[in-house]
């Protein structure tokens, strides 16, 4: 919507970051696969559009629709756990490094069902066309912050290494790449 709608270009994306979705179950849970699931799966979701879009889509196979899917919306990925060890629900959807991210301890009650592996669908930074005098200059100064000490830095504490300066296909293919994957 920001793109094709309100005209806001994408100039970068993480290097080697793509958002990717995990579908967990509690441990003792008797679900041993997508299709053990019950039609009227109960899931534990955040409000992260494209990780219960990805979710959504890996149900498939167990005859699930968006229709069958209860819901219950948690704040965090956190409390999305939580929701899944107490049995308030079958499944929790969670972006996967957050999945990987809770401790030890919670992740030894969880079971991983499904993990996506789509690499293409990616959180990108976009600049508002009030800015468009700025786009080369910023993807100037993103393209080289891993050659400056600050820069690396900056880049560690974010999590990542590098920058990619995206072209306009490069986003125009994500889009597309969702559209078909939610319709």
């Amino acid at each position: 919507m920001l793109v094709r709608e309100k005209g806001f270009k994408a100039i970068a994306a993480a290097v080697g970051k793509s958002d990717e979705a995990v579908i967990a179950v509690n441990i003792d849970s008797p679900v041993k696969c997508i299709e053990d699931l019950p039609m009227t799966c109960r899931a534990a979701v955040t409000e992260a559009p494209d990780v219960n879009t990805i979710s959504s889509i890996l149900l498939e196979p167990a005859d699930i629709t968006r229709q069958t899917l209860q819901s219950v919306t948690a704040d965090t990925y956190v409390v999305v756990a939580k929701l899944v060890l107490q049995g308030k629900v079958d499944v929790g959807f969670f972006l996967a490094e957050a999945y990987d991210g809770l401790s030890r301890v919670v992740r030894s009650q969880l079971r991983e069902l499904l993990r996506s592996q789509i690499h293409d669908i990616r959180h990108v930074l976009l600049v508002d066309s009030h800015l468009q005098v700025e786009h080369e200059t910023l993807k100037t100064i993103l393209a080289n912050m891993s050659s400056d000490l600050k820069g690396r830095d900056a880049l560690h504490n974010l999590g990542f290494t590098d920058w990619e300066i995206l072209q306009q296909e490069d986003t125009e293919f994500m889009i597309d790449l969702m559209d078909t994957l939610v319709t």
